[in-house]
C-alpha cells in the first residue's frame, strides 16, 4: 500500500508543478490581468501642503489617469511642510538654506516614503542629488509675473475658521473654499494713496501713486522693478497664495498690489483677480523654470520612467534645459536676481534672453543669444531611448537628442558671455551681501519632521485619487 500511494503521489506531483508554472507564466504574459483587469498598481506622490501644491499634484494625477486608462493605476498624495513653508518671517534669500521647498520631499523620496514628487520647477536647484532624476516636465503654463491690485474686503468675506478648517478638507474642497473666499473679494471702489485715487485707473505699475507698497518675496522682481518704477516701495510678503491675497485685501492693509507667478493664480482658477501681466522684455524677466511642473523620482526607477515619460512636453523641455543650464553656469540662486526669457519660433530657433542684477537693481548685465535647433521639427520629435546626458538632472526619453544638446549649450554660452562682461562681479557682490545679512541676523531652522498630513474627509494620512 505504501508503495502504491508513493507511486500515485509521484505521478500527480509533476502535474501540480506544471499547473503552478503555467499559472504564473499566463499572468506574466498577460500583464498581470485577472478576470480581464490589470492588477492595481499603487504609487505615493509627495507634495507640499499648500493648496496650490496639492492642486498641481492633482493635475499630474489627472493626466496620468487619462493617459493610462487601462493600467489600473492608483495614486495617493503624501503632503509635508518644507523649511520654506515653516519660516515665514524671513525673506527666502536670508534663510541661509538651499532646497528650501524641496529638502523634506527629497528625504521622503530617498527613504521610499513616497515614489515620486511633483515640484514647481523654479523651486528645484539646478544640480540634483545623485539619488534622484527628473522623469518628466509637463507643458508649461504661463511663465509671466502678474499684478493683482488691492480690493476692499467685507469682514464677512473672511471666515474666522479659514486656517483650521483647511486641515479637514480634501484637495478639491481646499481649492473650492479658496476660490469661494477669493470670489468674495469684490472690487468696491477702493481709494488708495492720493485722495480720490481709484484702482480702476491702474493699468500699469506706473499708474500707482508714489509710495504705494508692492508685496513680493522675490529679489528678482524687486531688483528689476525698482529700476523701472522708483516711485514705488517693495516689501516682502510670504505665505501661500490664500494668505497673501488675504493680506492684500485687509481693509487696513498696507499693500496696494501683489506680484505673483501667473501660472499659480491660473491653476487656482483665480484668473479673474489678475489685473495685468508684466512684459518679460522691458518690465520683468521671469524666473528660471517658472510656470513648469516637474516630476522627480529615484534614480533607475524604470517602471515609473515608463509611466511618466508620456507627460514630457518637448518644446517646454528645450526651453527649461536652456534656462537651467544658464543658471547653473552662473551659479545663481535665491541670493541673486537672475531673470530669463525663452521662446521657440517657427524656424525652430531657440531664443534665450538673460539678465543679472545687483540686489538693489542699480547694476544690470543683459544678454541674448539664439540657435536653430539641429533636430527634427519639434512637433515631429518622438519618444525613444533614454537620453544618457548630463542635463541638469533630466532623463528624457526622446528619439532625437541633438535638440537637448543645443539647448544646454545655448544656456552655457550666454552665461559665459555675460560673465565675461561683469556678471561675475555682480553675482559675487550679491552673495557677499546676503551672507553678511544672514550673519547679522542668523536663524535657527525649525526641527524638520517627516509628516504625512491629512486632507481627506476623515483624517487619514493621504489623499487618494
Amino acid at each position: 500500500n505504501l508503495i502504491n500511494r508513493f507511486c500515485v503521489y509521484f505521478s500527480i506531483f509533476p502535474c501540480y508543478i506544471t499547473s503552478l508554472f503555467s499559472f504564473f507564466v499566463f499572468n506574466m504574459t498577460n500583464d498581470c490581468k485577472f478576470n480581464g483587469k490589470s492588477a492595481e498598481k499603487c504609487f505615493k506622490i509627495g507634495s507640499r501642503t499648500s493648496t496650490l501644491a496639492l492642486t498641481q499634484t492633482q493635475i499630474v494625477i489627472d493626466k496620468l489617469n487619462e493617459i493610462h486608462k487601462d493600467m489600473n493605476l492608483k495614486f495617493s498624495i503624501v503632503s509635508m511642510e518644507t523649511i520654506g513653508d515653516q519660516i515665514l518671517d524671513k525673506e527666502l534669500s536670508k534663510i541661509g538654506e538651499k532646497n528650501l521647498f524641496t529638502k523634506e520631499l527629497e528625504i521622503a523620496l530617498k527613504l521610499k516614503h513616497v515614489d515620486m514628487v511633483v515640484h514647481s520647477l523654479k523651486d528645484l536647484p539646478t544640480i540634483l542629488d545623485d539619488h534622484f532624476e527628473l522623469a518628466a516636465v509637463l507643458e508649461r503654463e504661463s511663465p509671466l509675473d502678474c499684478v493683482i491690485l488691492r480690493n476692499t474686503v467685507p469682514n464677512e468675506a473672511k471666515p474666522n475658521d479659514w486656517t483650521t478648517s483647511c486641515n479637514q478638507l480634501n484637495v478639491n474642497d481646499l481649492k473650492e473654499k479658496s476660490t469661494e473666499v477669493c470670489n468674495n473679494f469684490k472690487t468696491n471702489g477702493l481709494k488708495n494713496g492720493a485722495p480720490g485715487f481709484h484702482m480702476s485707473k491702474v493699468n500699469d505699475l506706473k499708474d500707482l501713486p508714489t509710495g504705494s507698497v508692492i508685496g513680493t518675496s522675490s529679489l528678482r522682481r524687486i531688483a528689476q522693478l525698482k529700476r523701472k518704477y522708483p516711485h514705488l516701495k517693495f516689501e516682502n510678503v510670504r505665505g501661500n497664495l490664500n494668505t497673501r491675497l488675504r493680506k492684500l485685501d485687509e481693509p487696513n492693509g498696507k499693500y496696494s498690489a501683489l506680484i505673483l507667478a501667473e501660472s499659480g493664480v491660473k491653476r487656482m482658477d483665480w484668473e479673474h483677480r489678475i489685473s495685468f501681466t508684466l512684459c518679460p522684455h522691458d518690465q520683468c524677466s521671469y524666473a528660471v523654470g517658472q510656470g513648469a511642473l516637474a516630476v522627480e523620482i529615484r534614480q533607475n526607477h524604470n517602471e515609473l520612467r515608463e509611466i511618466l515619460k508620456c507627460l514630457c512636453h518637448i518644446p517646454t523641455l528645450y526651453r527649461i534645459l536652456c534656462e537651467r543650464s544658464f543658471l547653473k553656469r552662473l551659479e545663481g540662486g535665491c541670493s541673486s536676481p537672475v531673470g530669463v526669457y525663452t521662446g521657440i519660433n517657427k524656424e525652430n530657433e531657440l531664443i534665450l534672453k538673460g539678465k543679472v542684477l545687483s540686489i538693489d537693481g542699480a547694476q544690470v548685465i543683459c544678454g541674448e543669444k539664439s540657435r536653430v535647433l539641429s533636430c527634427e521639427q519639434i512637433d515631429d520629435v518622438e519618444y525613444g531611448k533614454r537620453a544618457k546626458l548630463d542635463l541638469t538632472g533630466f532623463s528624457p526619453y526622446i528619439s532625437d537628442t541633438r535638440g537637448l544638446d543645443d539647448s544646454v549649450s545655448l544656456g552655457y554660452e550666454l552665461a559665459n558671455e555675460m560673465l565675461s562682461r561683469g556678471a561675475d562681479v555682480i553675482l559675487t557682490a550679491n552673495k557677499q551681501q546676503i551672507a553678511s545679512e544672514i550673519a547679522r541676523d542668523p536663524i535657527k531652522n525649525p526641527t524638520n519632521h517627516f509628516v504625512e498630513n491629512s486632507h481627506d474627509n476623515k483624517r487619514s494620512s493621504e489623499v487618494t485619487a
